[in-house]
């Protein structure tokens, strides 16, 4: 983040509180409030976004809507989102999210963010049904990391 002053990252956490995500990165010597305060890192509980009414959009589009909030508010930086996606299980929203994750790109001409989706692996198996669970891992085959 330091040495990528042309870019913004946004941590949406979901298990973790936003206080605990910067307790973590400050552990690691990332100076996280600084670099909030800079602009430069966008930490906000993921709750918090899709049930925030000011966006005048269905719940499971105001992911998109933030981020391309902040792309319009920054024109000339990359956003880098990284969002626990177990949200989405708690509120039993999972075909809808099938649906956000088919159609993330597919609207959006001009690209300048790259998201990384994180699914608690029990969440996982819980949320999907095995033939939405092979769609969406199709769908991301050559972007998935398994721990």
């Amino acid at each position: 983040m330091e040495s990528q002053p042309e870019s913004i990252i946004l941590l949406l956490p979901y298990y973790d509180t936003t206080d605990k995500v910067r307790e973590i990165l400050e552990s690691k010597n990332i100076k996280a409030r600084a670099l909030e305060r800079q602009g430069s890192l966008v930490i906000v509980d993921i709750m918090k976004i899709i049930s925030n009414q000011s966006f005048d959009v269905p719940d499971i589009e105001r992911l998109r809507a933030l981020i391309i909030k902040l792309e319009n508010q920054y024109p000339n930086k990359t956003i880098f989102v990284i969002a626990d996606m177990s949200a989405f299980y708690h509120l039993s929203m999972a075909n809808e999210l099938v649906e956000y994750e088919k159609s993330l790109h597919r609207d959006i001409k001009v690209e300048k963010w790259k998201e990384l989706c994180l699914y608690n692996q029990r969440d996982f198996r819980l949320m999907f049904t095995d033939n939405e669970a092979k769609q969406l891992l199709e769908y991301h085959k050559d972007k998935i990391i398994q721990f």
